[in-house]
């Protein structure tokens, strides 16, 4: 059985303030956007991209999705279009048909660590609001 492996306050916090700081532009007012996703952390590895972290509390955590840290991202799908090929060199073209309207869907085509492309799965989820720690949630040790 497979164990899912979550971030801790501070990494997230890290995280989406990393991202978010990233995707906005330069003439940009104070006020951030809302963060929109599944609650994915990727990185890459080689050509693949991988899942290197699962946010609490996001559709990528639920415990119906078969997300787990270590699957490889294969290709990814938006609002029923077909499913388009992705790696690492186009990571960031990835995360961006990652993230999209709150409650549209996406779909990711994954493969377990140590698998092949013959057990790929396809889990789809619907995107929301990803919510921010307020600065009293975080502390300097792991959350169980």
């Amino acid at each position: 059985m497979k164990l899912k492996s979550y971030l801790s306050l501070p990494a997230l916090a890290f995280v989406l303030a990393c991202t978010s700081l990233c995707s906005l532009p330069a003439h940009a007012g104070l006020a951030d956007p809302p963060m929109v996703g599944i609650g994915v952390v990727l990185r890459a590895d080689g050509t693949n991209i991988v899942v290197q972290g699962i946010v609490r509390d996001t559709p990528a955590a639920s415990p119906s999705e078969h997300i787990y840290v270590g699957d490889r991202i294969l290709a990814i799908a938006q609002d029923g279009q077909p499913a388009v090929p992705v790696e690492a060199s186009k990571l960031n073209q990835a995360v961006e048909m990652i993230r999209g309207p709150a409650g549209t869907s996406v779909s990711l085509t994954l493969v377990s660590a140590g698998e092949d492309a013959s057990q790929a799965r396809v889990v789809r989820l619907t995107r929301e609001v990803l919510k921010l720690p307020s600065h009293s949630q975080l502390t300097n040790s792991p959350t169980r």
